[in-house]
Formats: C-alpha cells, sequence, structure tokens
C-alpha cells in the first residue's frame, strides 16, 4: 500500500527502494502493457554530453565555499558555468544533424532535439515511430509502474545509457557525448525516507520543533521574496500533497498562513495512486518552522541529474533545497551517481545549498549483510545529509534514532574538509565499532548533522487523526528551513548565501545540540551499527540544530 491513506491505518507501512530495471530484488515493479499509445505518442530522453573542465570545476567549488578562500561567497553566473563545462554550440549542432540524419524516421513524426542545462545536456523530443526507426533496436514497450498511473516506454532490447554501441552512435561524436538516458532503461524507483506508525520517542508537532530549535525567538525583516529567503522540497514519483492540507495544519497550530507558493511540475493530489504522506510531511513542516517562501518541485523519476537541470534552469529558483529520497549506493548505477554529483557539484559553485535525508535502514545492508549499504545521495561529497534522533520523554534531551542512515561512502572518498573528524570518531570508538569488513573507512563519512526525525503529527485530507510519520525526511525540512533562515539574515546583512554548506560546517562543527547517546542498527547484519559520540558520529553527525548557534557560527 501507498501513504496515500496510510495516516487512517495503525499498521506500519514503509515505502521501499527497488532497483532499477523491470525486475527489482525479486519483486515485479513495472508491468508491461498489452494497450499502446500510437506511433505518434511524443517521448522525451536526455542526451548526457562529456562535461569540460571537471577538475576546474571542482576547485572552483572548493574555492567558492570554503571560508578560508578569498573567493568565499563569489558563485559563478549561469553564464561563467556554461562557458567552464558546455559543449561549444559547433558540438550542438553536430549531434542535433545526426538525430536528424535519417529522412525515413521523419514519417509520420520528426524529432525535435535542443541543448538544455549548461550546454552539457541535450533534450530530445520523439515519438514512437521515429525513436524505432531510428536506432533500430525493435519496437518500444510500455511499462506501468504497479500502484501507479505513470507509464514508462523503453526499446524492446535493453542496454545500458552508456553503450554508445548500441545507440550506434557515430564515431566523431562519441568524444562528446558520455550517454543517453531514458530510452532504453526504467527508472529507479525511490525509497521515501518515511514511515507511519508509532516509533521511540514523544510525539512531535511545529510548536516543539520550534520551541526546542529556538525558532520562535527569532523574525525575519526583508527579503522574503528573493531567492536567498527562499526554500523548496522534491517531491518524486506520484508523491503529492493537497495545499488546503497545509493551510489546516498551519491553522491547527495558530501559525502563519505560508502555502507553497510556486510549484515545478505537477501536484495531483486527487490522481488514483497519489501517496500523500511524504510530501504533506515535507511542505507541513518546511513552511511552518519558519514563515519563509517555499517552492515544491515535483518530478516523476528519480533521476536527480534531471532535477538538477530543472533547478539550474528555473529563474530566480530558491537556495535550499530539502530532498527526502534516496536508496543503498549497491541499487544505483555508478554513472547516475557520478552524474548526480558532477550536477550537485554546479549548483554548489552558483550558491544552492542541498539537503538530503540519510536514510531509515541504519547503516543498510547489502543482501543478508555482505556489507552495510550507504544511502545515496547522503553519501554524495556534495550534499549535506540529515540523520535522526528521537525525543525523550523529558520534552528536551534528544537520543540518537536508531534507523538513521549513516556511515561511509563504499564509493566516494573522503572529501578534504571533513579533516580528520571520521578517523577521530573511529579511533576514540576503536572498541565499539562494527566488523570492519562491512564499511569502508575511507568513505566520504555522513550524515553532517541531525534533527528530529521521529512521530511527526500531519495533516492529511483534512484529517490530524491518524498514526505518526517517521524518517530523516523528517528531519530534513526541518533542518533546511533553518539554513533558509540564516540565509535570508544573511541577506539582510549584504552577505552571499551560504551556498554548498559543508566547507563551513566541517569548519565550525557545531550546530547546536551534541547527541551522545543512542545507536543506529542494521537488522539485516545482527543489529550491528554506529554509536553516538561526543563530536561528530556517523548517526547525527555534529547533532541537531539551535538556531542561537546557527546564528552565531553562519551568520
Amino acid at each position: 500500500m501507498t501513504l496515500a491513506k496510510q495516516a487512517m491505518n495503525p499498521q506500519v507501512a514503509v515505502l521501499l527502494l527497488f532497483a532499477l530495471g523491470a525486475v527489482a530484488r525479486g519483486t515485479q515493479v513495472w508491468d508491461e502493457q498489452e494497450e499502446v499509445p500510437d506511433t505518434t505518442y511524443r517521448h522525451s530522453f536526455r542526451i548526457d554530453l562529456v562535461q569540460r573542465n571537471l577538475k576546474s570545476l571542482d576547485l572552483i567549488l572548493k574555492h567558492v565555499s570554503d571560508p578560508s578562500s578569498p573567493g568565499y561567497g563569489q558563485y559563478l553566473t549561469n553564464q561563467q558555468l556554461t562557458e567552464l563545462v558546455g559543449q561549444p554550440k559547433e558540438v550542438h549542432d553536430w549531434i542535433i544533424r545526426w538525430l536528424n540524419s535519417k529522412a525515413e524516421c521523419a514519417r509520420p513524426c520528426g524529432v525535435n532535439a535542443f541543448p538544455i542545462a549548461h550546454g552539457d545536456h541535450i533534450r530530445v523530443k520523439a515519438c514512437n515511430a521515429w525513436i524505432e526507426c531510428f536506432f533500430g533496436r525493435g519496437p518500444l514497450k510500455f511499462f506501468r509502474e504497479q500502484e501507479s498511473e505513470a507509464i514508462r516506454a523503453a526499446l524492446t532490447e535493453r542496454a545500458s545509457p552508456l553503450d554508445l554501441d548500441f545507440f550506434d552512435v557515430p564515431q566523431e561524436l562519441r568524444s562528446f557525448i558520455s550517454r543517453i538516458w531514458g530510452v532504453a532503461n526504467l527508472p529507479t524507483i525511490p525509497r521515501k525516507m518515511v514511515s507511519s506508525g508509532k516509533n521511540p520517542g514523544e510525539n512531535v508537532d511545529p510548536l516543539i520543533i520550534r520551541s526546542l530549535y529556538e525558532c520562535d525567538q527569532y523574525s525575519i525583516g526583508k527579503n522574503l521574496s528573493s531567492p536567498q529567503a527562499s526554500q523548496a522540497a522534491a517531491q518524486f514519483q506520484e508523491d503529492y500533497w493537497y495545499p488546503s492540507d497545509i493551510l489546516a495544519f498551519q491553522a491547527h497550530y495558530s501559525l502563519p498562513s505560508n502555502n507553497v507558493s510556486i510549484i515545478i511540475g505537477a501536484d495531483l493530489p486527487d490522481s488514483k495512486y497519489a501517496a500523500l504522506g511524504e510530501a504533506s510531511l515535507d511542505f507541513e513542516y518546511i513552511t511552518t518552522v519558519e514563515d519563509m517562501v517555499t517552492w515544491g518541485w515535483s518530478q516523476y523519476a528519480l533521476d536527480f541529474t534531471e532535477w538538477a537541470i530543472s533547478v539550474m534552469s528555473t529563474k530566480n529558483a530558491p537556495l535550499v533545497h530539502s530532498i527526502s529520497y534516496g536508496g543503498g549506493e549497491s541499487i544505483f548505477s555508478t554513472d547516475d551517481m557520478q552524474s548526480d554529483n558532477t550536477e550537485f557539484q554546479k549548483m554548489g559553485t552558483l550558491g544552492f545549498t542541498i539537503l538530503v535525508a540519510s536514510g531509515d535502514q541504519g547503516p543498510g545492508s547489502v543482501g543478508k549483510c555482505k556489507s552495510f549499504d550507504p544511502t545515496f545521495p547522503a553519501s554524495s561529497p556534495y550534499v549535506t545529509a540529515v540523520g535522526g534522533t528521537y525525543l525523550n520523554s523529558d520534552g528536551e534531551s534528544q537520543t540518537a534514532w536508531s534507523g538513521s542512515g549513516g556511515g561511509f561512502s563504499g564509493l566516494f572518498p573522503a572529501p578534504s574538509y571533513q579533516n580528520t573528524v571520521a578517523q577521530d570518531y573511529l579511533q576514540a570508538e576503536s572498541g565499539n565499532l562494527p566488523n570492519s569488513k562491512y564499511y569502508n573507512s575511507a568513505g566520504r563519512a555522513f550524515p553532517d548533522v541531525a534533527a528530529l526525525a521521529t512521530n511527526y503529527a500531519v495533516c492529511i485530507e483534512g484529517w490530524f487523526g491518524g498514526t505518526p510519520l517517521t524518517g530523516t525526511s523528517a528531519a530534513t525540512p526541518v533542518f533546511a528551513a533553518m539554513l533558509t533562515f540564516v540565509n535570508a539574515k544573511r541577506s539582510e546583512n549584504g552577505k552571499p548565501p551560504l551556498g554548498f554548506f559543508n566547507p563551513l560546517l566541517y569548519e565550525n562543527q557545531v550546530v547546536g545540540t551534541d547527541i551522545t547517546s543512542g545507536k543506529s542498527v542494521s537488522s539485516k547484519c545482527n543489529n550491528a551499527g554506529w554509536a553516538a559520540a561526543p563530536g561528530w558520529d556517523p548517526v547525527t553527525g555534529f547533532g541537531t540544530p539551535l538556531m542561537s548557534t546557527l546564528l552565531k557560527y553562519y551568520l
């Protein structure tokens, strides 16, 4: 079942992330459809170009986000970023000529191709007949995701997006094209970092959040409509919300009315398979922790590259973004994760701040426990990962939540900004660590920060009586809203936005309350996991926020 009506059912409903393809971990999630659209039905796919100057991109990101750098906060413009990573017009024209090279494929409909983002991607829009004719890999097959209205098409023959031989790309173009995404592969099904049912800790509502984290002690003055004083939450795979629920939620707690101002994509809460839990949770808390302008990003496919392209291509887009989706590194392809990382780097050079839920499976598990399975994109070195705590019965202290995702990336090395914090933890906890075969101690360590994650009250379809929601997806919009407030205060003081937050965070190594009790566990690995400890730890990062601390160190 989905979370569409879960608030009325006390049964715990955990949403799982399945693997890429037609069959996922032994569970069929894509059903082939016998009835297919006619030959003029149009599709959109993407040609990802080889991005130039990636070493320079990395250096520029360090330059603009390292507080000790003379270029700190001097973000690139879109034009500068295009000149850095994009391919020139001549390459775009060359590729478009190739796409138009088979005149016989133009009947009954042609192809429309054009560069997007920063000149490093090409969008292709074409009908069934053109795709089948041009690639010559058999007819398109159409698939419907189970419990979803979404239909996706893929060529009869499957291939990796990297397989340029499969797509018969001319040799002279292969040095410019990295992959063709969305015509021979099916999207990954995301894990929403939320479940329903009673979990450890006291119940949480926005008044508790605002009091515990000192949000009710501060207010904003001007610039409320600027990108630096606005925020957004991303939704994927038919996760929708009722705007009326957000207003009812705010009225219930006597908070200012502050609905989602702009929606990029579609919000279709009345659709047959709409899931309402994740989006309702995200927007009801990101809009009430602080009274800031909020946008909603709605996209079906769990394609973070596509999401990032959309954000960077949108005029006056908010600068702080909350993402409550992901899954174990083991289920994503390496090229997908590397592509996403590059887009996250690009966003950082433009001044965007990305916060991502660290996951709800503790350290995770590959299979029955071949190793831990760090959550991506939380494990990306270019995002701020948010772990979870729960509220103790005294209403003030917090304990690390056992489901809080974290650990060490199996793919990405520890970034320079982390210095020795992870190794310091491993040395201090040397007698209390999981078996070393489970993790890569040299990997990017996460999460970076944390917030309350269990037993959140929500309003769904006008009803407040449902079981509470739990997950690091609750913690993430809370922390995002607080950083948006800091961004707005920085704007009032004539300072640039925070941008990529981690280098500044790891220099100060404080956000508020250091969490030193509790432990994450992997149920498939004999409850092995990470213990919270003084300073940074792989359950709660540097701890949970206090607005006074954030303003002291990051304003």
